[in-house]
Formats: C-alpha cells, sequence, structure tokens
C-alpha cells in the first residue's frame, strides 16, 4: 500500500491585538496587561498591588454581570472621579504628559464612556489614587482598605476589601522553577534590629514559592566590607532548612562592597546551573557601594548571564542612580523604595508578584511542558529574530511581543498557534529601539484536553528572517522512499483541492470543511476561488452548520436559528476584540454566539443536560447545581458568598442572575462561613463551616455538622 507524507510549516499567526483598549475587555489577563502598561510607564509606580487589587474588588476584573453596563469599566471610576483626573495639578499634569506621549491621547479629550475600555479605566483610576494619596500609596491591605472606605468607595466596609483581596490568587503559577538570590547589606548604616527585619523580609518574601531542588532555589548573600555566602543553591532546598540558615545570618557591619556581592551571587548561579530557570537577584540596601563604577561592571557581568535584578531601597540614604543602573529596566518595574526597615514588609506581595512574572533570558532552544512554561526574552538584533515552535502532543497558543513584558491573549503583537506533527514559526522584524523579543506560551491547551504524560513545547531563536522548505517523501509496506513524478503529479497535473464548483455556488454553498484540520475552513468567492479562512482562537468549523464554534460550549445544532435582533452584539469591534459570545437576555439555559460575518444566532445549553446554564464569566455551559443553591437568598440577606457543604475547600459565589457558582478557597485555606472569607484551617470556629442561621443550615447534619 502507498502512503504519501508531506511535511510542511505551519504558520498560523495573527499580529497585533489589544484587548486593553477594546470596550468591555475583561478578565485576570487583560487586568495583568493594564498594569503592566501603567507600571512600566512609571504613571504609579511603587502602589503596592493597590491598582491590581481594586480592580478585582470593584468587578472581578471586569467579570461580574453589571461591569458591561457601567461607563467607569473594570476600576468602575463613577463620573465624580472621573472629573477629579482631569484637574491641573502638580501630581497629575506630569501624568498627563506621560498618556500624551506614550499613548497619544489628550487626556483632557477623554470621555467618561470611553472608559469601558480596560486601559482608559485603569489609567483613570491610577490618577485619582495619584492624585488622592498625596504621594503616599497605602502600603498594607489593611491600609487600603482604609483608604477604598474613606476615598476610593466612600460608605463600604474596609473589612470588604479586605475580605475580598483574600480570595485572589496568590504565587507562582506555572512557572515555579526559580533561582532567587537575595543580596542583604548589613553595613554600618543598619542596626542589629534593622538587619533582623530584613531577614524577617526574606522569610515573608519565600513564603508564596515552592522551595525544591527542581522548583524555586533560594540563595542568600550578606554583605558589609566582606562576603558572607549564607545560603547557596547548593544548599539543602527545603522550607526548614532554608527558614534555618536564614534565621542564624549573623550580623557583620563594615562597609558597602556592592560590587562583590554581586559578583558572589554570579559565582554561585555559574556553580550550580539550571539552563530552564529564571534567575532572579533582589538587591536590599540602606546606602551607597563604595566603588560605583565596579558596582556598575558587576551588575552587567549578571546581566548579561541572564538575570533579572531587583532592587529595594530603603531610608533616605540609598543611592537611586546607583539603584536605577543595577536594577533591570524598567526602573518603575524592578525598584522598590520604603522609608524604612520597619516598612520593609510592605513591599512582600509586590515582590512576589513582580518574581513570579521575570522572564526567562534565553537566546538558545528552550523547552517547557504546558503549565509549566516561565515567560522568556529572547534577545532581538537588527536583522530580527525568528521563533520555530514544536509541540509534543495537543495543540496550545503562543503570544509575543516586544512592547510588553508578559503578553498574553490579552494583549500581544503576534499570535501563533502550534499543534502537535506541525512545525509553527513567526517572525519578529527590528525596528532600531526593542532589545527582546517577550515570548509567552499559554499554559493550557486549546482543546482543554490533558495529557498523562504532559505536552511540551520547544521553541527554537533563529537570527533573521528564515523559512522552511517542505519535505515530500512515499512510503510502501513500511520503507520510505522518493517520490516518482506520476506519484506527485498524476497526468502532469498538481494534486488540488477546490470545492467552489459551479455547482456548489449555484446552490448557494460557499463554505466547506479543511481536510485534516477543523480549525480551519474553505471559503468561496463568486468567482470559483477558495480561500483557507482560520476560526477564531478557541473554535472549530461545523460542516453541517457551516460556523465555527466554540469547544466547551453547546452542541450546535439547528442550524437556521440566526437571530436578527441580537446583530448589535456581533460587532466589528467585539468580533476584532475576540468576543463572540454572550448571555442571553431571557434565559440562562440560552446564549448568543456571533459567527465572524457578524451574525447572531440563538444557542442552547439544554442540548448537553437539563441542569446546564449559561456562565457568562468562563463563556461555556456548565451544570447547575439545582439542589444546592442559597442564591435566592441574596435578594433578602444581601450576602453574595456561602458556604459549599460537601467541600470546605470551596465557596459558593452568586451571580447577578441568581446561579451559584462554586470556587476554590487558594491552597492551604478552607471556608470560613462566620467571616465569609477562605482562612486557615486552625483560625476557622468550629460552628463556622455552615452558618447555623443562614439558608444551608440544613446541610449541617447531612456534611458531619461543623
Amino acid at each position: 500500500m502507498l502512503k504519501l507524507f508531506v511535511f510542511v510549516l505551519f504558520v498560523t499567526q495573527s499580529l497585533s491585538i489589544d484587548l486593553t483598549i477594546q470596550p468591555y475587555g475583561h478578565g485576570s489577563e487583560v487586568v495583568e496587561a493594564v498594569v503592566s502598561l501603567i507600571r512600566e510607564n512609571c504613571i504609579l509606580p511603587n502602589d503596592n498591588l493597590l491598582l491590581r487589587r481594586l480592580a478585582y474588588v470593584e468587578s472581578r476584573d471586569g467579570t461580574l454581570p453589571f461591569a458591561a453596563e457601567y461607563f467607569g469599566g473594570i476600576w468602575r471610576i463613577d463620573e465624580d472621579m472621573f472629573l477629579k483626573t482631569k484637574q491641573k495639578t502638580p501630581t497629575l499634569t506630569p501624568l498627563h504628559a506621560i498618556i500624551q506621549q506614550k499613548f497619544n491621547r489628550d487626556w483632557s479629550l477623554v470621555p467618561w464612556h470611553e472608559l469601558v475600555k480596560p486601559l482608559y479605566s485603569g489609567l483613570a483610576a491610577a490618577l485619582y489614587i495619584a492624585q488622592s494619596v498625596n504621594g503616599i500609596v497605602p502600603q498594607n491591605v489593611e491600609e487600603q482598605g482604609a483608604y477604598w472606605e474613606t476615598d476610593y468607595r466612600n460608605g463600604t466596609s474596609a473589612y470588604n476589601y479586605t475580605n475580598i483581596v483574600n480570595l485572589m490568587t496568590k504565587g507562582c503559577v506555572g512557572n515555579e522553577e526559580i533561582d532567587l538570590m537575595f543580596i542583604v547589606d548589613s553595613s554600618s548604616s543598619l542596626s542589629r534590629d534593622d538587619f533582623e527585619r530584613a531577614k524577617l523580609f526574606v522569610l515573608n518574601v519565600i513564603e508564596e514559592f515552592i522551595i525544591g531542588t527542581t522548583k524555586t532555589r533560594v540563595g542568600v548573600i550578606r554583605y558589609s566590607s566582606k562576603v558572607f555566602q549564607a545560603v547557596g543553591f547548593n544548599s539543602l532546598q527545603n522550607p526548614a532548612n532554608i527558614k534555618t540558615m536564614i534565621n542564624s545570618i549573623p550580623y557583620e557591619s563594615g562597609n558597602t562592597a556592592t560590587a562583590s556581592a554581586l559578583d558572589a551571587a554570579l559565582a554561585n548561579f555559574q556553580a550550580n546551573p539550571r539552563q530552564s530557570s529564571i534567575k532572579a537577584v533582589i538587591l536590599i540596601t540602606d546606602g551607597k557601594s563604595d566603588d560605583s563604577i565596579d558596582t556598575h561592571h558587576a551588575a552587567d557581568r549578571l546581566k548579561n548571564y541572564g538575570a533579572v535584578l531587583f532592587g529595594i531601597g530603603v531610608g533616605k540614604l540609598f543611592d537611586m542612580p546607583e539603584l536605577e543602573y543595577i536594577a533591570t529596566p524598567p526602573s518603575c518595574v524592578h525598584i522598590f523604595t520604603v522609608q524604612n526597615f520597619q516598612a520593609i514588609n510592605s513591599l512582600i506581595e509586590e515582590i512576589q508578584h513582580s518574581v513570579c512574572r521575570a522572564p526567562l533570558y534565553a537566546n538558545r532552544t528552550v523547552t517547557c511542558e504546558i503549565g509549566h512554561c516561565p515567560p522568556y526574552a529572547f534577545p532581538l538584533s537588527s536583522v530580527g529574530l525568528t521563533i520555530t515552535a514544536n509541540i509534543t502532543c495537543g495543540v496550545t497558543n503562543i503570544y509575543s511581543s516586544v512592547y510588553q513584558q508578559y503578553p498574553s491573549q490579552a494583549s500581544y503583537d503576534i499570535h501563533s498557534t502550534v499543534m502537535y506533527n506541525k512545525t509553527s514559526e513567526f517572525y519578529q522584524e527590528y525596528t532600531g529601539q526593542e532589545q527582546f523579543l517577550y515570548v509567552k506560551v499559554d499554559n493550557k491547551m486549546i482543546d482543554g484536553k490533558t495529557y498523562p504524560n504532559g505536552c511540551w513545547v520547544t521553541l527554537t531563536p533563529n537570527q533573521g528572517q528564515i523559512s522552511h522548505a517542505v519535505y515530500i517523501y512515499c512510503e510502501e509496506n513500511g520503507v520510505k522512499r522518493n517520490c516518482t513524478k506520476e506519484e506527485l503529479c498524476p497526468n502532469g497535473q498538481m494534486p488540488g483541492y477546490n470545492p467552489c464548483t459551479k455547482e456548489n455556488l449555484a446552490t448557494g454553498k460557499t463554505k466547506f470543511p479543511y481536510p485534516g484540520d477543523n480549525t480551519k475552513f474553505y471559503l468561496c468567492d463568486l468567482s470559483g476561488n477558495a480561500y483557507v479562512v482560520n476560526c477564531p482562537a478557541g473554535q472549530v468549523f461545523s460542516a453541517s452548520c457551516e460556523i465555527c464554534y466554540g469547544i466547551g460550549t453547546g452542541i450546535i445544532s439547528n442550524c437556521d436559528n440566526s437571530s436578527s435582533s441580537f446583530n448589535y452584539l456581533c460587532t466589528e469591534e467585539n468580533l476584532l476584540a475576540g468576543k463572540y459570545y454572550f448571555a442571553h437576555p431571557d434565559s440562562i439555559s440560552l446564549y448568543i454566539q456571533c459567527d465572524p460575518w457578524g451574525h447572531a444566532f440563538v444557542r442552547t445549553c439544554l442540548n448537553l443536560g437539563s441542569n446546564f446554564v449559561w456562565q457568562e464569566s468562563k463563556l461555556t455551559c456548565e451544570p447547575r447545581d439545582t439542589r444546592i443553591n442559597p442564591c435566592p437568598h441574596m435578594s433578602i440577606d444581601g450576602e453574595r458568598f456561602y458556604a459549599f457543604p460537601p467541600d470546605r475547600t470551596k465557596f459558593i459565589e452568586c451571580n447577578d442572575q441568581l446561579d451559584p457558582l462554586v470556587l476554590k478557597c487558594p491552597a492551604g485555606l478552607i471556608w470560613d462561613d462566620c467571616v465569609k472569607t477562605c482562612s486557615y484551617k486552625t483560625a476557622v470556629g468550629k460552628d463556622c463551616h455552615i452558618d447555623p442561621k443562614g439558608p444551608l443550615a440544613g446541610y449541617i447534619q447531612e456534611y458531619g455538622g461543623n
């Protein structure tokens, strides 16, 4: 039996999307992209995660139903608040200039209703915060809750802020393989108490990381006149041992040999190399180095090795220009300052967050498992850069950018899809300014499948713009050989497939499945030419209905149920933003789907089961637990959060349609129904699994009491 095999480079990519400027864009990735843009452009540096937390507290990153109906956007900026951001004050005027320069917008001309675009909602929130805090951003969650109560959302309870912030996911997700080196100043300008506070800060930062030889390795260097390697990457890497070693670091005063300490960090990286790990260095100092020239050279050597350098300046005597040189640019993202060592713990979560988003600098081929891929930074030269990608199974997305250090589906310059057995590639040209191409592999598979042995992606950087050849061979009875001319071109004609026949066009058929790839389809023009069209990301083509639909949504049937009354949802702006699905206004069992040409279709979830309903926050149909549903009581007691009786590590959040959404507490926490938040088990009262006075009290005995 003769088989003909064709191996061809597979290229599916789209260029430059930015959901941060799409109306009603939402989700954690959109918010993270907005916050990064604001920080990287120094509009609200060192905000202690206030801007990020406010997005979640105000609208759950824009996923709460009312967020799509409110001009204030994700950060819910009231019109009175917005007008204050336009004032010409010493604080706001320089920030208006940055917005004009970086985003090409005159803030005085931005109307309130444009805040439905996430970037403008975030900018308005940043300007409002900058104007209202008088230069001192609240440091910890409790102080931020008080600010939220009195200045941002006047009349609400600070408890609500802290309660909701505690629900946010913390820790590194995916890129747990980090080599994290702390360099701690113990020169004469520090007291013994200050040095102990610095050690406690290090201990608090590493709490959120998974410490181990294959996960996060921790190193600590203490320096003054001499450099002391207190903890090395070759030390026993388990939490108990690392904490013991840090606690036992002795204080030793002296001069400030910063250059020697940076070189000692480099030596530790080199002596204990891990190619697949992010290299992060956190320098904590309250003064100026003994030799700034040597310090500059030492910092350059670490950066050339591929380390990301963070600087923490404490007090008033540290040298900001020196710290700016040491830290990886931009300084607004990699430099943090506090007034004294008593206040340094306010930086814990911001440092954790920044380290988790730090890229792995690489000028070589890299490989990672889906779900555990760090962000990468590949050097970009004057000839540009081509990235080739392969995956061992399944299919996933890759996002890249020269402007965003953490590209995602919310904001990217280039999006590429890579699937098993088909090499993908994309090219980034050089425009004269960029130093790196930042690349992020999605942490999930497009088809939603999980594979027992995992799927591994390989990325290879190639200088310049390259193209790959097409290899064709024939196989007969298991033996590979070159194909004959007749096999390649029967009757002297190249084989081809064009479904756009006169007969099909005469019957109005213009869309046909693409053989071997259901993420594409053929589209015919009136002249009989066939064009290969890609479905939107995450969708496949239905041959029976001639439409792309989302994987994981309701089964496509009843193909003629288009409804022009909902075409207003299928605007070009929404389609360009990747928004193809919407809640039905009259039924939670129905949803609206747009096709790529702006036509609206009413779909049902009931094909999947009688208890399936549309979940707008997840854009999919999910079963509704009709037995455990306290949400009808929301209109009575005003409460949105309830216990989930079968599992203490989960809780129920009610949406505005009174549907229960079962959510999971952060790792290590359980639900406390008395205070309506996730807490450590030791802190939860014995009668607080289920509120005995609440609507779920009847489940106490069924699930073993409290």
